[in-house]
């Protein structure tokens, strides 16, 4: 991945990609457990987050996914990114 999705100049990338656990769905939030700090070391805020949705082919499809971290209180880092999918996902597909 390295440099060579959506901005080379933010430092900090983390490729995530959810499923709709088949079921077709539209306009519905996933969920995933992330630990900041063990997967992107040198983060020091969940406030510094953006969440930006590309596709196979590495073209940015939103740069501007509306999404929440909700932390673990005391957990160092660690929570709950909860963020939209918006549209139409296919039962089968991943994002």
């Amino acid at each position: 991945m390295g440099d060579t999705w959506w901005d080379s100049r933010w430092p900090f990338r983390l490729r995530l990609q959810v499923g709709a656990a088949g079921y077709d769905r539209e306009n519905r939030p996933a969920e995933v457990e992330l630990d900041l700090l063990r997967l992107l070391p040198g983060v020091r805020s969940a406030a510094t987050l953006r969440v930006v949705e590309v596709d196979d082919q590495e073209i940015v499809l939103d740069e501007a996914v509306p999404f929440q971290f909700d932390a673990q209180p005391g957990a160092g880092g660690k929570g709950t990114l909860v963020f939209l999918l918006k549209g139409f996902t296919a039962g089968d597909a991943v994002r």
